[in-house]
């Protein structure tokens, strides 16, 4: 047996997936990316436990939509059909409203660490600028010894710039651009759900909702 498994692991190494052709396969209908959620009533979509006017969907929905933000196609409308239960129109406006907010806020936390991020990198270009010019008005000893206070400086700022510019900042912006794109996903409601390959309208119809969307940048 143990023979038998002696390539396994460097088998399972090996195993290539076509993310694009998969994602592709499995959530795209005629260029819109098509998620699906069942519920047996409003409290499978809207915490019960959020109180009327500051209502926010449930952990469950939040953590299913954002299982996507990785694998989505970059240039195609999401759209959420809730299937299981008929909905009012004025709960259908709630949900929409609390999947909207939801998403909008979780834009705004990336975007404030951004700004956190930025403001640092600031203050080291400040910083920079001005050890240059003590630099350029100090004797010899001087400037030894500021030199080595700016090694000892950029030691612990230093990584932080490289990784505003280089991995952080690129990371972040991707997750904005990835929460964005579901933040302006359209929700339809069935009680039965629909397994329908989607026409040109439909497409063309998501496809201007989610750039109406995109240009909406308040909550509700």
């Amino acid at each position: 047996m143990k023979k038998e498994r002696k390539h396994l692991k460097t088998a399972f190494l090996q195993k290539k997936i076509n993310m694009k052709k998969t994602a592709e396969e499995y959530l795209v209908s005629n260029g819109t990316i098509q998620l699906a959620w069942k519920v047996s009533s409003i409290d499978d979509v809207i915490n019960p436990h959020s109180v009327p006017g500051y209502e926010f969907i449930t952990d469950e929905l939040a953590s299913y939509l954002e299982s996507f933000t990785k694998i989505l196609p970059k240039d195609m409308p999401v759209v959420l059909q809730i299937s299981g239960c008929k909905f009012t129109e004025k709960e259908q406006q709630l949900i929409r409203k609390a999947i909207d907010n939801y998403f909008v806020l979780e834009m705004m936390k990336i975007q404030n660490a951004g700004r956190g991020n930025l403001l640092k990198v600031l203050w080291f270009a400040v910083f920079f600028i001005l050890t240059v010019l003590a630099f350029l008005f100090s004797d010899i000893k001087q400037h030894q010894m500021r030199l080595e206070i700016f090694y000892v400086i950029f030691y612990f700022f230093g990584d932080r710039l490289i990784d505003y510019f280089f991995l952080e900042g690129h990371s972040n912006l991707t997750l904005r651009r990835q929460l964005a794109q579901l933040s302006c996903m359209d929700l339809y409601f069935t009680v039965e759900y629909d397994d329908d390959e989607w026409t040109d309208d439909e497409a063309l119809e998501a496809i201007k909702h989610a750039e109406k969307m995109a240009y909406k940048n308040t909550l509700n």
